[in-house]
């Protein structure tokens, strides 16, 4: 006869003190949080403010990396546009795309000059 134990078991370990990058869903996206955490710390005392406290930056104008408006905005070969700082610290450690995971066939960087334009344009009107 098969004998099934409905007893159950507690345990006195306490759960981990930061989820598992399994608990958060994609291991990429978990990379790319922990990037932005450590680089908005890093980045936070030479970070501009925004032109006015009440208007928020186009979410165009954020690198997603970073999660700070862009300085200077470049086109990786995943299609995305980072700030140029943040993408290259990226492709020292890693030759994936930060936001999809996929190999990077290429790691050539392109200046996004229009919308660094217009990220100009709005920060000069909080002067």
């Amino acid at each position: 006869s098969i004998s099934t134990s409905t007893s159950t078991s507690t345990s006195t370990s306490s759960p981990p003190l930061s989820p598992k990058p399994a608990q958060l869903g994609s291991p990429v996206l978990s990379s790319v949080a922990a990037v932005a955490v450590t680089s908005a710390v890093a980045s936070a005392a030479t970070s501009p403010a925004p032109p006015d406290d009440d208007e928020e930056p186009p979410d165009e104008f954020i690198c997603p990396l970073s999660l700070e408006v862009m300085d200077r905005p470049v086109k990786c070969a995943d299609g995305n546009i980072y700030e140029e700082a943040e993408i290259r610290r990226w492709l020292e450690v890693s030759k994936t795309s930060p936001m999809s995971g996929d190999t990077l066939t290429e790691l050539h960087l392109t200046p996004a000059r229009e919308l660094h334009r217009r990220i100009q344009e709005w920060k000069k009107k909080g002067l």
